[in-house]
């Protein structure tokens, strides 16, 4: 599913009904990623039980939620403002970052298998290259603010090389 990025407000001054109107679209779209985001996380816990119901959901649901988050980064990195949300950037970015990277690792575990993308899977390729981005933009923005689950990406990040050359696919630098 792709919806048009997301508007960048430049156009409204701050305090008009036109930026404050898309704060609360740009808010709705952040809360929906986040959404999709813990119902993958969820259905990942219960992937026994029904697996064959649960994964097309957790692919899809995963997918979406990295795409959106994806989006709604660029569209503030990208405005010379910053995108009208009421969220933290940093927040922004660390979940952008977690749905990118929890996307990749079910799509790596998953490469090789038919039906993936059939199913609602973004792919290895794509995957890769949206965790690529925002984890590099994660680990840059949050060095040396303390953020102690910054490790885990750190980790991940340092581990992916490995991870893609066993199955044949081109590391990610950092």
């Amino acid at each position: 599913s792709t919806l048009p990025s997301p508007p960048s407000g430049t156009r409204y001054p701050l305090g008009s009904w036109e930026h404050a109107t898309l704060s609360v679209l740009n808010d709705a779209r952040y809360q929906s990623a986040l959404n999709l985001l813990t119902y993958a996380l969820e259905l990942g816990k219960n992937l026994q039980e029904n697996l064959a119901a649960y994964l097309p959901l957790q692919l899809t649901s995963l997918a979406d939620s990295s795409r959106l988050l994806r989006d709604l980064v660029r569209g503030h990195s990208e405005s010379p403002h910053g995108l009208p949300l009421s969220y933290p950037p940093p927040d922004l970015l660390k979940n952008a970052a977690l749905a990118a990277m929890k996307n990749h690792q079910l799509n790596l575990a998953l490469s090789g298998s038919a039906g993936v993308e059939e199913m609602g899977g973004s792919g290895v390729g794509e995957a890769a290259e949206v965790a690529e981005e925002l984890i590099k933009a994660y680990l840059a923005m949050s060095e040396g603010n303390g953020d102690p689950q910054r490790d885990i990406f750190a980790q991940y990040f340092e581990t992916q090389d490995f991870k893609q050359q066993q199955r044949g696919h081109s590391p990610i630098k950092p």
